[in-house]
């Protein structure tokens, strides 16, 4: 039986083999319309920006201070509570409307026949695990290529 871990690495791979040139925010996109959250909603961006700059910190960073950083970049400057809400509407809608199986890419350890959508917390740090599973299969990739 294929553990989680296993179908992360996996996907992970592939957009390696097929992502040649990409960078992280690249791929970060791709995972938001692979899960189809809708763009039209503010919390599509606040979800983009919470991944890249938690996959870029150096060291253990708390979802308050990700979403901190993340209010610093509109003007004026969005709270906390606004990115919070933003970025669980989008989950939810993206979550309702699934009809692919793209979550199991992602969260394939969350179950998915639950109501209620995996909590922001989850959802950007399952991403930023794919990410850094991505960027080690892109090391790897080219590692083997030469």
């Amino acid at each position: 039986m294929e553990s989680p871990n296993d179908a992360i690495r996996e996907r992970a791979r592939f957009l390696a083999r097929h992502s040649e040139g990409y960078e992280v925010h690249n791929i970060t996109l791709l995972m938001l319309y692979d899960m189809e959250v809708p763009l039209n909603y503010s919390g599509f961006q606040y979800l983009k920006n919470a991944v890249l700059i938690a996959y870029r910190s150096p060291s253990q960073i708390s979802l308050k201070e990700v979403f901190q950083e993340v209010g610093k970049l509109y003007f004026p400057e969005v709270g906390y509570d606004t990115i919070d809400s933003g970025i669980r509407d989008a989950i939810k809608k993206a979550w309702n409307s699934r009809y692919n199986d793209r979550w199991n890419y992602y969260f394939p350890e969350h179950i998915l026949l639950e109501k209620n959508p995996p909590c922001n917390s989850d959802i950007i740090s399952g991403m930023v695990y794919f990410l850094e599973m991505w960027h080690d299969s892109c090391r790897k990739e080219v590692k083997y290529a030469g």
